[in-house]
């Protein structure tokens, strides 16, 4: 296009050149022209200067056009580049997801693994425990007793994830061991009584288990070989209630002699 017009101009400019030349030969001339003659150069003088005129016009509108198609080629380029530079990008994104994907794919099916390796694991544990539960000294019983049928019922559960169950199971460990290095005092039945006979109990670490009777006249210490209380005497009985004093910080700790007895393994 931008060929053409150039040719176009070149044209319009030889036929203007030859017209200038025409005017000159005729003014030149002009004694020797008629009037008529003379109005129809002018004329035709003016015709060729409004066709060279617009002319120039329209390669001028033609060269605005071509700049405009040029600069939107361009632009469509820069475009065409950004586009291919994104779908690059986003052609290693997608490669970097699916990377991930797989990792993460192995990482579940490890864990799986895991999990199928762990629930028996689990099982045994909330096992031992009920043991150790059960050859322990019999303090806080029912309170233990359920704790460990919460236990069972949890490994069965399916809503709830592997690694919960872990965490509770091991929480219940961490209470039983906290027990061994504690004393305490509560209010219990009686173990071994047929009768529901409210008393106060003492316990100091997982050594000893004591009774006493409401009224404080009577107290008697657990054997764990014998499964059975053994009566405490006078002294032993009077001790026995400022050691509870002490565990209730109703009292200032001192050295106090009562029988210890190690609990049966």
């Amino acid at each position: 296009m931008f060929f053409y017009c150039m040719s176009l101009f070149g044209c319009v400019r030889r036929f203007v050149v030859r017209v200038m030349a025409l005017v000159c030969l005729v003014t030149v001339s002009l004694p020797a022209l008629s009037e008529e003659m003379l109005e129809k150069v002018l004329k035709l003088t003016r015709s060729s200067h409004e066709v060279a005129s617009a002319s120039q016009t329209r390669i001028d509108q033609l060269s605005e056009k071509t700049r405009q198609t040029v600069d939107e080629v361009l632009a469509a380029e820069r475009q065409l580049n950004l586009v291919k530079a994104y779908n690059i990008q986003m052609r290693r994104l997608i490669q970097a997801q699916e990377k991930e994907k797989v990792e993460l794919q192995q990482q579940i099916d490890s864990i799986s693994e895991t999990e199928q390796a762990m629930l028996p694991l689990l099982v045994v544990m909330v096992d031992r425990l009920k043991e150790l539960v059960q050859e322990d000294l019999p303090f806080k019983l029912a309170q233990r007793k359920a704790e460990l049928d919460s236990l069972f019922a949890l490994v069965d559960r399916a809503d709830i994830s592997i690694a919960e169950k872990y965490r509770q199971i091991l929480e219940a460990y961490e209470n039983e061991v906290a027990y061994g290095r504690t004393i305490e005092t509560y209010t219990a039945d009686l173990i071994g009584s047929e009768e529901q006979v409210q008393v106060s109990y003492l316990r100091i670490g997982r050594t000893s288990l004591y009774y006493q009777t409401r009224d404080g006249s009577e107290g008697a210490l657990w054997l764990p070989a014998e499964q059975r209380w053994a009566q405490l005497d006078r002294g032993e009985n009077l001790n026995l209630s400022k050691a509870m004093q002490i565990a209730l910080q109703q009292r200032v700790p001192e050295l106090l002699a009562l029988p210890l007895v190690t609990a049966a393994k």
